[in-house]
């Protein structure tokens, strides 16, 4: 008996993720980052030199860093964009 057995993805694996608000600002920032480097230029703070901007240069600031960072971090690293985030006592958050 030749029998021909068919398996078919479950039905959510035909579901396309749909992106958060949070995922598409970062996207956005990603894009803007991405755009700095490639066309503005800052002094340099130790020869007083106009240079590149730098990935060190951003910083993303933001009330509270719940909510934030971890889809901010995914969405950057992702894009190829080195991460940090981090907050101070007086409750600035930042990612950069």
């Amino acid at each position: 008996m030749n029998s021909d057995l068919e398996i078919l993805p479950k039905e959510e694996d035909f579901e396309e993720k749909i992106p958060s608000e949070r995922e598409l600002e970062a996207r956005m920032i990603a894009m803007r980052i991405r755009e700095l480097l490639r066309s503005q230029k800052v002094t340099d703070k130790e020869t007083g030199e106009l240079r590149n901007v730098r990935y060190s240069d951003i910083v993303i600031l933001t009330r509270s860093i719940k909510g934030f960072a971890d889809v901010f971090t995914e969405v950057l690293n992702r894009e190829g964009i080195p991460t940090y985030a981090g907050t101070r006592k007086l409750g600035c958050s930042w990612i950069i």
